[in-house]
Formats: structure tokens, C-alpha cells, sequence
């Protein structure tokens, strides 16, 4: 019978699910005391309990004291090859639920070598418990904030890491480090710093477990040439760089990517991608490095206890068993884990091909819609070459393309003004397309459904986030009015109301687009697209 076998006839109500784990360099000169102290510290005050008081220099202690929620152990090993301290605390949380909640940590420091930390996570729950929120302990937090930390050769920190233009070569560098370990978060961000999801949320979640960058919009261009579009991030969206990328045999569906909503705000982001890459440390099996565990030590006591042991017959034979147990005990929680990462790879393989039927679908159905809209859309809308509709699919339709489609697709929503069509012919240099055209999508759908349904403005606009503006910033002039005022069937609107991206004084950066909501007629009329218009 096989290890996982006896493991899952020994509880069949139950399962241990892996749910984080972290390993990373401590470089400081004490970093095994100062990490071993912190450590003890955290485990007194998250399993509420008074630990002995030479703990926190290490000492072996268990302790399972009647009616707490806790059992808390240690054990220290040391030789002339260095010092290895590992911890365990298995914390009761909902009773409800039925969780119980398993820390590990271990700090090690061999002759020669930095001081190695790692932390790790896994639930007992039942068989049919329904999931939770993947985090990591935060004591890999505190000692990122108190020591200096690092992985792959880069400081690891408690934040996302801005990548500027000149740096972009050094991380493509470490895009394609062979020897990476860690994963790369790359988030997309404006050039005001927005993002689809909360920068300092997604660190407090994930550091010590990746490498978090963000890149704005130059960096970005600098980065699609450095790797090509295909690996790039660009345009408000999020990607993971999954260890062991190679140049010769990259794919870039191995690397998940996170496209920027209409709204520009995905709330499920950060929950998504901690249950991507916190479990990631776990099916680290190339790695030479291992992951101490108060049982691996004691697994190593008893053998070393065994191979020592010069009594009687007897004596040796309890010692061999006791090697033995401690082995199986190890085994068995390996079994464990490797067999709760299978399932968790087939589940999410089910869903994957869930997924890719329901795109396949959806793909099917908009390709009819653009077939049609191509030879001519619903009451007379103007017909679309192959060339406008291709380039949608690449993302970087002109701003007049954009304007047509948006036409063509919401002739019910959206009117284009012939004014708005020569500025944005007047523009055709400006670079950022693809802003412009999730702009114009979101006009059309999100906001116009807000308005449509009884919303207000206030509300209905949120989902633009920052590249919107109800009025102008600065007086506008008698001129600057006249150049705001645009005649719809005979009629005057003065359009201050706009969406904007840049501020740059040139058409190749800077984007306005101006509009008006006919409330009476649920529809949006569209003056101008394109340059910045003067106060």
C-alpha cells in the first residue's frame, strides 16, 4: 500500500490543503537570532499563548495547554555544520468551519551561507469545506520589514517596485533568469499610478512570496520591445511570469494574465492571483534547498539517535522504530500535500476548459455580430472595412476606427458628430488606442446602463475612475465655450463634460473627448475626439 493511500485511509473525513509558502536570504549579520526572536513572537501573540522565556533564543518547547485553540512546538538542531530551528503551531479557528490552521517556519544558517527563512501555511478542513481566501503568515511581513531580505538575487520588500524606462533591460533579465524561483507580478498602471487593483492591498498579500513591479506607459512600450507584444504588460492589465521562462520555448498562456476591465476596476484581481501564487513555493521540486519542518528535524534526530545507538539488541531496535515513525510522519504530511496539489491542478483544469467553452462561444457570437456590422448594421450604420475590424482584435484601432465601431455597435446609445470624427482624423498620431478605445466601450455600455437605469452621474462615471472630469479645471473663456459647442439636429450643446488620458501638451499623448447626455433620449452624443481644447 502507498504512502498517500495509508495517508487518506488514516482520515477520510478530512484534507490538508497547501495554501502558502515562502523561502527567501537574510543577510544581516545576526539575521538568525533577530529572525528566530521574531518568529517566537509572532507565534506567542497569534496562538495566544505564554511561550517559555528562553523561547525566543531558540530553545526546543510543546506546548498544548488544556482548552486553548493552539498547540505550539519547537525544535533546534545544531552541528559544525550550523544551526537549523524549526516551529509548528496548529491553530483551531472556526469551530463551525472545522479548520485547523498549520504554521511552519524554519530559519537556518550553514557555515558560509546567508541566514534562510521560510514560512509555510496548509488547512485541515473537510472534505467538502467550500474554500477560502489564500494568504500568507504575516510573520514573512515582519521580517521583510525588519531585516534585509532577499531572493534571485533581488531585495525583497513589503511593496510594488516601480520599474522606470532605464530599467527595463534588468527586468527583462530577471523575466529570464533561469535560476528564478519566485514568481513576477507585473501590474500595468496609468500615469497617474491607477491600477486595476489596490497596489498596497496586492503587497500586503503577496511579498516575500513574488517579485512585485509595476510599469507605466512608457516602460511599458520599452518592455513590448524588449519581449515582444505577446509577453509584454500593457494597458492597465496584470500578469504573473511564472518561473523557468525561456526565450527558445516561451508560451504565453503559462503566464496568466489579468486584462484591465471596462471599469477599470477588478475587485476579484488580488483573491485570484494570491491563489496563483502563495501555493507556488510548494511545487518548488527543483529546488536543492529544503524546507525544514519541525517533523524533518525531529525525522533527523531520530536517525541520527538510531546510527548512534551502541546498547543492547533491544535498545537499537526502539531506536530504529522511532527513526522509522518519524520518517512515515513525514512522509505522510508530503502525501498529503502532493495530493491536494493534483486535485488542485485538475480542478482548475476543469474550470480552465469551462472557461474556453464559454470563450469559444462568446467569440463565435461576436464575430457574427462584426460580420454583419461589416456589410452594413442596423439602421443604415456605416459598414466597417476588414482592415478597422482587424484591428480591434490588436488592440490598437485608430481613434476615427474606434469612433465607427462604437457607432456601428451602439446605434441606439451613441451618437458621433462629424466634428468629433475630424478630431480624431486630426489625432490619428495619438499613441495610446487601446485607453481610448476601453474608454469609448465603457461610454457605451457601463456608463450609459448606469445612466439608462436611473443612475447618477456621480455614480454612473465611476467607472472611468480618474479619466473623467464633469466640468474643466480652469474659466473658460467666450472662445473656449464656442469651441466646446456642438450643433446636434439643429440644436447648440455645449459639451464640458469629458474623458481624458494625458496631460502632455501634444496629439500624440494627450486625448479628450467630449460629450452630453440627453437624458430624454438616453443617448450620448459625442462632440469632439482629439486634442486638448484650448480654455
Amino acid at each position: 500500500m502507498s504512502i498517500a493511500s495509508l495517508a487518506k485511509d488514516e482520515d477520510r473525513a478530512t484534507k490538508t490543503l497547501p495554501v502558502s509558502r515562502a523561502t527567501f536570504n537574510l543577510s544581516d549579520r545576526s539575521a538568525f537570532d533577530a529572525a528566530v526572536a521574531l518568529s517566537v513572537e509572532w507565534i506567542a501573540k497569534t496562538a495566544a499563548v505564554e511561550l517559555p522565556s528562553d523561547a525566543a533564543l531558540g530553545s526546543n518547547f510543546e506546548l498544548s495547554e488544556p482548552g486553548s485553540r493552539a498547540t505550539v512546538s519547537a525544535l533546534h538542531l545544531h552541528d559544525e555544520q550550523g544551526h537549523v530551528w524549526a516551529a509548528r503551531t496548529v491553530y483551531l479557528g472556526d469551530r463551525v468551519a472545522g479548520r485547523k490552521w498549520l504554521t511552519d517556519i524554519f530559519v537556518e544558517q550553514r557555515a558560509g551561507s546567508l541566514t534562510r527563512f521560510g514560512a509555510q501555511l496548509a488547512c485541515q478542513c473537510n472534505i467538502d469545506d467550500p474554500g477560502f481566501d489564500h494568504s500568507r503568515p504575516r510573520v514573512v511581513r515582519d521580517l521583510i520589514e525588519s531585516l534585509a531580505a532577499d531572493a534571485d538575487g533581488e531585495a525583497l520588500t513589503n511593496d510594488v517596485i516601480s520599474i522606470s524606462t532605464e530599467e527595463v533591460g534588468q527586468f527583462a533579465g530577471l523575466l529570464y533568469n533561469p535560476e528564478r524561483r519566485l514568481p513576477v507580478v507585473l501590474v500595468s498602471v496609468d500615469d497617474s499610478e491607477g491600477a486595476q487593483v489596490n497596489l498596497e492591498r496586492l503587497a500586503n498579500r503577496l511579498s516575500g512570496t513574488a517579485h512585485l513591479r509595476s510599469i507605466g506607459p512608457e516602460p511599458s512600450f520599452e518592455l513590448t520591445r524588449t519581449v515582444g507584444k505577446r509577453m509584454s504588460t500593457f494597458n492597465g492589465a496584470i500578469r504573473i511570469y511564472m518561473p523557468g521562462l525561456e526565450r527558445e520555448t516561451e508560451d504565453p498562456f503559462k503566464h496568466p494574465l489579468w486584462l484591465c476591465p471596462a471599469s477599470g476596476i477588478n475587485p476579484r484581481a488580488i483573491d485570484q492571483i494570491a491563489s496563483r501564487v502563495l501555493p507556488l513555493g510548494f511545487r518548488d521540486s527543483d529546488s536543492t534547498a529544503r524546507f525544514w519542518r519541525v517533523g524533518l528535524l525531529r525525522q533527523a534526530a531520530s536517525r541520527a539517535a538510531a546510527n548512534a545507538t551502541s546498547g543492547s539488541h533491544e535498545e537499537q531496535l526502539l531506536a530504529e522504530v522511532e527513526a522509522l515513525r518519524a520518517e512515515l510522519d513525514a512522509s505522510k504530511e508530503a502525501a498529503q500535500a502532493a495530493e491536494a496539489l493534483m486535485n488542485d491542478e485538475a480542478a482548475k483544469l476543469t474550470d480552465l476548459q469551462a472557461d474556453f467553452a464559454q470563450l469559444e462561444d462568446e467569440n463565435y457570437s461576436l464575430r457574427e455580430r462584426i460580420r454583419r456590422l461589416a456589410q452594413g448594421g442596423p439602421r443604415g450604420a456605416t459598414s466597417l472595412s476588414p482592415d478597422e475590424i482587424f484591428s480591434v482584435f490588436e488592440g490598437d484601432p485608430s481613434l476615427e476606427t474606434a469612433l465607427r465601431i462604437t457607432s456601428a455597435m451602439f446605434p441606439d446609445r451613441v451618437v458621433v458628430l462629424d466634428s468629433a470624427i475630424e478630431s480624431a482624423r486630426d489625432s490619428y498620431a495619438f499613441r495610446h488606442r487601446r485607453k481610448a478605445f476601453e474608454l469609448l466601450w465603457s461610454l457605451s455600455t457601463t456608463y450609459w446602463s448606469a445612466l439608462s437605469e436611473g443612475a447618477s452621474d456621480v455614480t454612473a462615471r465611476q467607472c472611468f475612475g480618474a479619466s473623467y472630469a464633469a466640468k474643466e479645471a480652469e474659466t473658460i473663456s467666450k472662445a473656449g465655450r464656442r469651441r466646446r459647442t456642438f450643433n446636434f439636429e439643429g440644436t447648440e450643446i455645449e459639451m464640458e463634460r469629458h474623458l481624458k488620458i494625458g496631460v502632455a501638451d501634444n496629439k500624440s499623448e494627450t486625448l479628450r473627448i467630449h460629450f452630453e447626455w440627453l437624458a430624454d433620449r438616453r443617448l450620448i452624443v459625442i462632440g469632439h475626439c482629439g486634442a486638448h481644447l484650448n480654455f
